[in-house]
């Protein structure tokens, strides 16, 4: 799991792509000013309460919007020369890390495919030794174009990652869930489930 780790291991948004932060599973904090959570009951296609206490947050700055399967530890990302603005969110529950970050990244939304490929980059003199994206697909969240994938590291077939990349014009959004590869269904479902509850408010990018 420690290198698909990484895919969270650095602070920001840089210039190249999506990368987020070295504390995005660290234990819960109280969430900072401007950062509404909401404690929401969530039901399974069967109508039963999920037993996670499924959080509501809103990212104030931008009113985007999403629930997490917990209260999540909230870090502010500083702009500086060689990154974007924003701010992660992370839950650990058990094995499993799920993290979604907003940062601030104008015109962003023509290069999903670039960011989802630095993501995978871990910095190896061999690119063999990179994650490897696969299932990759692009879809739409509120009319903005998003781009999804299954992530597995070559040299650790026990863990499986999950990510979407969202773009508004104005900022990212990363959704990733990572956790064992033997409890991969699950897993898979936490992360529809925070993928599905994000939402965007404002103007589709493609919009006339």
């Amino acid at each position: 799991m420690q290198r698909l780790l990484m895919v969270a291991g650095s602070t920001a948004l840089a210039a190249g792509g999506v990368l987020l932060p070295t504390s995005a599973f660290a234990a819960p904090a109280t969430p900072p000013a401007g950062i509404m959570t909401t404690m929401v009951a969530e039901q399974d296609d069967h109508g039963q309460t999920d037993a996670a206490e499924w959080v509501k947050t809103t990212d104030s700055p931008s009113g985007i919007t999403f629930s997490l399967p917990g209260q999540a530890a909230v870090e502010e990302i500083a702009e500086d020369a060689n990154y974007y603005a924003g701010r992660s969110y992370s839950v650990t529950t058990a094995d499993e890390s799920t993290l979604v970050s907003v940062n601030e990244a104008p015109g962003m939304s023509e290069d999903l495919d670039g960011l989802l490929q630095s993501d995978l980059q871990l910095d190896s003199a061999d690119p063999s030794d990179d994650l490897k994206a696969t299932d990759i697909q692009k879809t739409t969240v509120d009319g903005h174009p998003a781009i999804d994938a299954r992530v597995t590291d070559p040299a650790d077939a026990s863990t499986v990652g999950f990510i979407r990349l969202i773009s508004n014009d104005t900022h990212v959004v990363k959704v990733l869930t990572i956790d064992s590869a033997a409890d991969e269904k699950n897993v898979n479902q936490t992360h529809q489930k925070v993928r599905n509850s994000v939402s965007i408010p404002g103007p589709s990018s493609r919009a006339s």
